[in-house]
């Protein structure tokens, strides 16, 4: 497997309750697996939580559909999460924040692999 595409999904950017909830859409032909890097530098609030997810577009019906949920952050911390991909080439990053007052200083990068 050889890399498609590295790209920063999120440069660093602080994600509150009331930010955007999805990223502009990232094209990647072939993909077969994400590897998400998650670098959390801050995080403050009443019982934070951070959910990030990886959505896929569908041309047919037009609508984003849940790929995978990496996982539920709810402190500082670099990490790596793969994500196995069968199918579709448009990819979105999505979060949902939860707590009261919480705010997350997050980046991201991601690299697709595929034949």
């Amino acid at each position: 497997m050889r890399a498609l595409k590295y790209f920063e999904w999120l440069s660093t950017t602080t994600i509150t309750a009331n930010g955007n909830t999805r990223t502009s859409a990232v094209y990647v032909s072939g993909t077969e697996q994400i590897t998400l890097f998650v670098n959390i530098t801050e995080v403050s609030g009443t019982s934070p939580t951070l959910d990030l997810y990886i959505d896929v577009y569908d041309d047919v019906t037009e609508q984003w559909y849940e790929l995978a949920h990496v996982g539920t952050f709810t402190a500082t911390g670099t990490t790596p999460h793969n994500i196995s991909v069968n199918g579709g080439q448009c990819f979105a990053l999505r979060w949902v924040v939860g707590g009261t007052s919480p705010s997350f200083k997050i980046k991201i990068g991601a690299e697709f692999r595929g034949e």
